[in-house]
């Protein structure tokens, strides 16, 4: 390092100053007076220098102060952006959950609206089902009152019978106009009243026709041709089916049942119950087709 580069303090140069004098035998008073123009100058540069090291000493407690609340400012800001992030994760979060969310709530939708629609379709069908079911009403009261006033004469006269059994529309015919005790072959007075009801029978188009025969309890006795009620029940159930379609009914919606005694409208332990007993039904019940259609 260059020794006249580093600063020389002002009362040394004062002293040196004063020696320079003294040795050189300069004038006393000029001597002096050098030497407190020195010393003032000396005096004001210690001065500059303290105040300058005052001010020094301010602006680094300034900063000091400033750098501390940059320090403080800067902690906080950091400990926000800390709290941001987690913000910012629990809405990624929340995002997610959310679209999980509209997800299910979509899917439910989805399910919802398949079931309003077969609801609808549901309704739409029932609807229609009312709409055919009264119309086979209609029809059905129609025929029912169709047969009344066609067989009203042999209504009266208590030899044909129009009932409703269980939703079904039945005729019932006396055996004593049918039939004699033991006998297949039909009476000239049965076979009148069945002419009658063939005419009826014909004009009804959604209806098949099955003839049931039904007998008393009374075991058949000696009769080989007919030995129990099943087969005198099935044969009577045939002819009529067979003298119906020789008068006009289509034979492919006719059909004959026997039986037998076993489904009694009357006690058997009475002749009326047995009269009762001994009938041919004809069950007007819907096509096949029909019921498979529906």
């Amino acid at each position: 390092m260059n020794f006249f580069s580093v600063p020389i303090p002002l009362c040394l140069c004062v002293s040196v100053v004063a020696f320079s004098f003294s040795s050189c035998g300069i004038n006393k008073e000029v001597h002096q007076k050098a030497l407190a123009d020195l010393t003032k100058a000396k005096d004001a540069d210690i001065k500059k220098e303290r105040e300058r090291a005052g001010t020094c000493g301010k602006d680094r407690d300034a900063c000091e102060k400033t750098r501390d609340a940059l320090d403080k400012k800067l902690k906080g800001l950091t400990a926000r952006a800390s709290e941001i992030d987690e913000q910012n994760r629990a809405c990624d979060d929340d995002r997610v959950k959310l679209k999980q969310q509209v997800a299910a709530l979509d899917a439910k939708l989805v399910a919802q609206t398949d079931k309003l629609n077969e609801a609808h379709v549901g309704t739409a069908k029932l609807k229609e089902r009312e709409s055919e079911l009264a119309e086979a009403l209609a029809k059905e009261r129609a025929t029912h009152d169709n047969l009344l006033k066609s067989l009203k004469a042999e209504i009266d006269a208590g030899k044909i019978e129009v009932v409703n059994l269980r939703g079904v529309l039945t005729v019932k015919l006396k055996d004593k106009i049918l039939f004699d005790s033991g006998k297949v072959k039909l009476k000239s007075e049965g076979q009148e009243a069945l002419k009658k009801l063939a005419e009826v029978l014909t004009t009804v188009k959604d209806k098949q026709f099955q003839v049931q025969g039904h007998t008393d309890n009374i075991k058949i006795r000696g009769n080989v041709k007919w030995p129990t009620n099943w087969e005198l029940s099935a044969a009577r159930a045939a002819a009529v089916v067979r003298f119906l379609a020789e008068n006009g009914v289509e034979p492919q919606n006719l059909s004959a049942a026997g039986l037998a005694e076993f489904q009694p409208v009357a006690a058997n332990d009475t002749e009326d119950g047995r009269r009762e007993n001994r009938r041919i039904e004809i069950i007007l019940v819907p096509r096949v087709a029909t019921l498979i259609n529906k």
